[in-house]
């Protein structure tokens, strides 16, 4: 991928960058891939995997708390 212009300055930025070197304008990172995409996704579903998990065996602790403490 070639240098990018800058839209502030005009000046060619080199696609690592995320600010112009010569007027410091932020640039815009680039969109993330399919595979990245794909990956945070996974991520997320994990987590959201395991907090229902750790609900519903908070709940069992504590209802089993409750109930030894009736009888």
């Amino acid at each position: 991928m070639g240098p990018v212009t800058c839209p502030e300055c005009a000046a060619p930025v080199l696609p690592p960058a995320r600010t112009c070197p010569r007027c410091g304008y932020p640039l815009a990172p680039p969109p993330p891939t399919e595979a990245e995409t794909r990956e945070m996704r996974a991520g997320a579903a994990a987590a959201k995997i395991v907090a229902v998990l750790l609900v519903l065996y908070m709940l069992g602790v504590a209802g089993t708390f409750v109930y030894d403490h009736l009888l």
